[in-house]
């Protein structure tokens, strides 16, 4: 019993020393220059919810796909950082959406190309955790309606991360519910569209400073009551 408990014990030692939480994504986890505030990706804001000792290294980029990721060279730059023990979390559905062909892809692509970030990271000794988009703020007649499309990329998650056995994180249904509860008055006060920014009026799929740390938040929430070996790197 002692030895086992030596054992586990070692093994939390090396998932938190030198553990770094590396990010894949797009604009909705992308972190942003000053100038662009209150703009603000979940990830940006990630590192206030680690412990000292972790770094979050954001890769994620505005307007980029599953395909458009790895075609524009982002994706090779953040593997080839990633070591033994790291973590990498994957979030991608919003721009897979797109009519563009550098950016767009089928339903099928999208599997096929997150299932293949998945196991480079494994490759790498390292741990993916999957991440469902985030909802879209959008009511209709008072009523939530936000985008069926990124459920259907949600669902898909969760079938990649049954078939490659690893976690999934999803924001899609945590902020779908959020949204609801908060409904269409208060919930604007979290997105962009309720910040004030000329241009941003009707941007309901990007939030401000205050909803990306509610979304970094449920990340993190999510991640303890599955009780995540990433989840040792919060607070």
């Amino acid at each position: 019993m002692k030895k086992l408990s030596l054992v586990m014990l070692l093994t939390t030692v090396t998932v938190l020393s030198g553990a770094d939480i590396f990010l894949a994504g797009d604009s909705t986890c992308a972190s942003y220059r000053a100038e662009r505030a209150p703009l603000t990706g979940w990830g940006q804001v990630l590192p206030l919810l680690c412990v000292e000792d972790v770094k979050v290294m954001n890769f994620a980029v505005s307007g980029t796909s599953t395909k458009s990721f790895r075609t524009a060279g982002y994706w090779d730059k953040l593997i080839a950082g990633v070591k033994t023990g790291d973590f990498v979390v994957i979030q991608f559905g919003h721009n897979n959406r797109a009519k563009d062909p550098k950016r767009g892809t089928t339903m099928e692509q999208f599997v096929l190309d997150m299932t293949k970030f998945v196991q480079e990271v494994k490759a790498k000794g390292a741990f993916a955790t999957l991440a469902t988009p985030i909802q879209e703020r959008k009511f209709v007649d008072g009523k939530f309606s936000g985008g069926r499309d990124l459920i259907t990329y949600a669902r898909l998650i969760h079938d990649i991360g049954k078939a490659e056995n690893v976690p999934v994180i999803d924001l899609n249904e945590a902020t779908r519910k959020w949204i609801t509860d908060l409904g269409n008055a208060e919930s604007k006060a979290f997105y962009m569209s309720g910040s004030g920014v000329k241009g941003r009026e009707r941007d309901n799929t990007h939030v401000n400073v205050k909803g990306a740390m509610v979304i970094a938040e449920m990340f993190v929430k999510d991640a303890k009551s599955q009780n995540l070996q990433i989840a040792r790197c919060f607070k």
